[in-house]
């Protein structure tokens, strides 16, 4: 049979707690770790979502406001032809000198037409899809009966 002597007795019974501690230590701080990383992750996406609202709220009350300010001109809800008006324009160009951001505004009515002036310098690729000059600023499409018509 085999004889344990006392050294091996306390030393085998060290090296199990040692690794019972040492597991509970290490399951313990993974389970910490989790709880953590969940609680941060959390904490970053709420706080994400409360910057993209706000930045929501504020992009819809400066449409809002740009709306209101154009609910009385008459020429925008007058019927749509291929003769501009340039009226009409001055006032969509100067809404989108005002904000930057926007890439284009446009006004359509029931009968499926539509005028539309396009923010040339948001993005370099308008150029080539419209086959535009590079000096182009803004374009204009008016859409009626199924036919468009550019304007530089």
């Amino acid at each position: 049979m085999f004889k344990q002597t006392i050294k091996t007795n306390i030393l085998t019974i060290f090296l199990l707690l040692l690794a019972i501690v040492s597991a509970s230590l290490l399951i313990s701080q993974y389970y910490f770790s989790h709880k953590l990383a969940i609680s941060s992750t959390q904490k970053n996406f709420e706080l994400i979502t409360n910057n993209l609202i706000n930045k929501i709220k504020n992009e819809s009350k400066q449409i809002h406001r740009i709306l209101d300010a154009n609910i009385d001109n008459k020429q925008l809800f007058s019927k749509i032809n291929f003769e501009h008006n340039p009226l009409v324009i001055e006032d969509l160009t100067e809404i989108m000198t005002i904000n930057p951001t926007f890439y284009a505004i446009y006004f359509a009515h029931k009968d499926g037409s539509f005028f539309e002036i396009i923010n040339m310098k948001e993005d370099s690729s308008l150029y080539d899809f419209y086959k535009a000059e590079e000096l182009t600023r803004w374009t204009v499409i008016v859409a009626k009966d199924n036919k468009k018509q550019y304007t530089f």
